[in-house]
Formats: C-alpha cells, sequence, structure tokens
C-alpha cells in the first residue's frame, strides 16, 4: 500500500496498537465530515447559483387604448364655444341598465376609485416649414425660441396657465374663473401676447359644477398677432396669422387609487381588480390582484415603476393618455357586475381655423387662420353586468 508521502510501507496487524486504531478512527472521522461538508457546501451552491440564475423577462404588462374623440365630439365642442352655451363633457361610457332585482344583488358592494392628472406640460418647437423659412431669409423676421413650454394646472376651481415667453403676466397668462352652477357664464376668450412669436389665444367653454368635477375643456390656438391700418376705413386691423409653432411633445403626471368590497351574505364570493396604464405613462407595480373571502376588499395603487417623462405629439394628430381601473365581482350562484373607472387626457389637433372672437389692445380680429389644438381631461365610470355558470358547478 502506498503512505501519505508517496512511499509503500509494510502493514503489520499485529504491530497495530491502541495509538494506530485511534489514528485510523479519526481519519475515517475526518472523512465523514469532509464529505458531510462537501455535501452541504454543493446545497449551498447550487441554492446560490439558482439565486444568481437570470430572471426570466417580465411579461409585457397589459396596456389599455383610448378611442380619439370623434368628429361629433369635437363640433359640440366647437358649437358650445360659439353659441357661448354650456358645455358638457362627452359621453365616453354609459353604464348598463339592468332591472332592481340584479342591481339589489350588489348593494352595498361597489368600487370607489379617484384619480389626479397634475400639471400638464406642452412643449411647442418651431415646425419644419418655419425653421427652413427662417434659414433662407437669415436676419430677417423674427428669431423663433428653440422651445417654450405652455403649463397647464388645475388651482383649486379654475385652470391656471403659464406662458414663459408672455409679455404681459410673466409665467402666469391668467386663471379661469370658479365655475358656477346657478350662473351661465359666455365662453372666455383670452389672447397672450408673447414674444418670439409665440403668442396664443385661450377659449374655455362654460361648465356646470358637477361637471368641472369630472373634468375640464380648453382651445389652445398658436397666432401671430399683427396690427395692420386700415386705409379705407382710417382703423385698424387686428389679423392672427398661422404660428410658426407647433406642438411637438407632453408630459403630465397623474396620481390614482381605488377600493372594491363586496358585501356578502355569508358566502365566499370573487373579487377580482386590474390596473392598466396608457402606451406613454409608466407602468405600475402590482397593476391587479383577487381575493376569495366572505367580505373580499381590495385596494390598489397606481405606483409607477419610473419617472413621468415627455413623449412625441408630432408629427401625430391627437393622443389619448389616461389609465383604467376595473373590478369583477362574482357571486356563488354566477351573477357578476363589472365596475371600470378611467381619467384620460385627450389633445387633438384642429388644422379647420375656429371662428371665436378673439380680441386684444380692444380690437376684435378680423383674420384668424392656423391650426388649433384641443385639450380635454376627463373621469368617467361605468359598470356592466353578467351571468355564467355558478362557481364550482
Amino acid at each position: 500500500m502506498w503512505d501519505r508521502a508517496g512511499g509503500e510501507y509494510e502493514e503489520n496487524p499485529i504491530s497495530i496498537g491502541l495509538g494506530a486504531l485511534m489514528k485510523r478512527l479519526c481519519c475515517f472521522i475526518s472523512g465523514l465530515l469532509v464529505v458531510s461538508a462537501l455535501t452541504c457546501v454543493g446545497t449551498r451552491l447550487v441554492v446560490a447559483q439558482e439565486t444568481a440564475a437570470p430572471s426570466p423577462e417580465p411579461k409585457t404588462r397589459e396596456r389599455v387604448t383610448f378611442e380619439p374623440l370623434t368628429h361629433e365630439q369635437i363640433d359640440y365642442f366647437f358649437d358650445s364655444l360659439r353659441a357661448q352655451s354650456v358645455y358638457q363633457l362627452p359621453p365616453l361610457h354609459v353604464s348598463q341598465k339592468v332591472s332592481s332585482n340584479v342591481a339589489g344583488i350588489w348593494a352595498g358592494s361597489g368600487m370607489q376609485a379617484q384619480s389626479d392628472i397634475g400639471e400638464i406640460l406642452l412643449r411647442f418647437r418651431p415646425s419644419v416649414e418655419a425653421r427652413l423659412t427662417r434659414q433662407s431669409s437669415p436676419g430677417k423676421g423674427t428669431v423663433l425660441a428653440e422651445q417654450f413650454d405652455i403649463r397647464l394646472q388645475v388651482a383649486g376651481k379654475g385652470l391656471l396657465i403659464g406662458h414663459p415667453l408672455a409679455v404681459e403676466g410673466g409665467a402666469r397668462a391668467g386663471l379661469v374663473a370658479p365655475l358656477s352652477s346657478t350662473k351661465r357664464y359666455p365662453t372666455r376668450t383670452t389672447y397672450v401676447e408673447a414674444a418670439r412669436d409665440a403668442g396664443m389665444y385661450f377659449s374655455f367653454p362654460s361648465l356646470l359644477s358637477d361637471e368641472a368635477q369630472r373634468g375640464w375643456a380648453l382651445l389652445l390656438c398658436p397666432r401671430v398677432a399683427t396690427f395692420v391700418p386700415n386705409r379705407r376705413t382710417g382703423s385698424t386691423d387686428f389679423q392672427l396669422l398661422s404660428s410658426p409653432y407647433e406642438l411637438s411633445e407632453v408630459k403630465f403626471s397623474i396620481t390614482a387609487n381605488a377600493m372594491s368590497r363586496i358585501e356578502t351574505a355569508g358566502k365566499k364570493e370573487r373579487l377580482a381588480t386590474k390596473l392598466m396604464v396608457s402606451e406613454q405613462l409608466p407602468e405600475t407595480l402590482g397593476g391587479s390582484d383577487e381575493l376569495y373571502a366572505l367580505t373580499p376588499n381590495l385596494g390598489i395603487l397606481y405606483r409607477p415603476v419610473s419617472a413621468f417623462d415627455f413623449f412625441r405629439f408630432a408629427p401625430k394628430e391627437s393622443i389619448q393618455e389616461g389609465l383604467l381601473f376595473s373590478t369583477e365581482m362574482e357571486n356563488p350562484v354566477g351573477h357578476i357586475r363589472r365596475d371600470f373607472y378611467s381619467q384620460t387626457l385627450y389633445i387633438q389637433k384642429i388644422n379647420e381655423p375656429a371662428p371665436i372672437p378673439v380680441v386684444a389692445q380692444g380690437i376684435r380680429a378680423v383674420k384668424d387662420s392656423g391650426p388649433c389644438y384641443v385639450v380635454l381631461s376627463q373621469k368617467t365610470q361605468w359598470n356592466e353586468y353578467d351571468k355564467k355558470e355558478p362557481i364550482g358547478g
């Protein structure tokens, strides 16, 4: 046999003493310990490898898509502005009508949701045509701004508008008067004179106070104002010409949460809830949940995984961005109710002139040409009913 140093030795069984026995016993025990230790280390390595192994790519989260405003909805908006009549937000969805017996099944049950859009930034840049025109005639005309942001922010019962290039009023171009449920306000139209040919006018329809809780609407028209002497009348003509700027990018933030609950009669019922956001908004953590319980209730919160950022508008003609909460309630006999809640920001470019009276320096515009943008923020809530085979049967 070979010794540990690599040499041969002869072993005499009779000559093995107590010391040799103890030595061999220690080696045997050490061997067991080494094997045991290696086994444990191997297990830890496997676990470590499993933990450190790259996780599979996360599945693409489901996104919600909102339909753009229809021509009829846009026409109604303009009709309200022109007629100076009260504007009602468009009925984007209508709740399903059911019998009192079906509705009574879900007494005390449902979803309560709330959301708020924060500051909206509308970034304007010179159009390609305007850049080419100014480059072909250097030194002539106004030097255009590379970009500027129009700020829209709900403030109490009004809408605060900020224009960084406004000649009068600095960054604050105007604050919409509070809306009233008892008085009729005419359409309010304000022209904001601004440097670098960045003038704009804003037009607001009248809203009732209950409508104002669900949203607001605004017409925004970039224009270059000119005052031309009229030789025939001896007065001055106020003209609004097409602006060299166009809406390029949009940025806004939104907060939202929802609570859903089923009032049961002593039997387990199913409650499922989901939150989906549109393509340009950050995805959310924990976007869905489901529960079987006697009195199930679930809460869901929009927790964006990244910061809100600008996204492209041009060369599009419209955007529709926002979020949608949905809840499905099901009882043991198969009755189903689905509740929905959405908040959406719509921006639609209108290439046709909007003949709305605009007054600046006490003079009414005799000409108005160029595209405008309809900006609409709206909350909508509705529900649907269904029936299927009972749970488990």
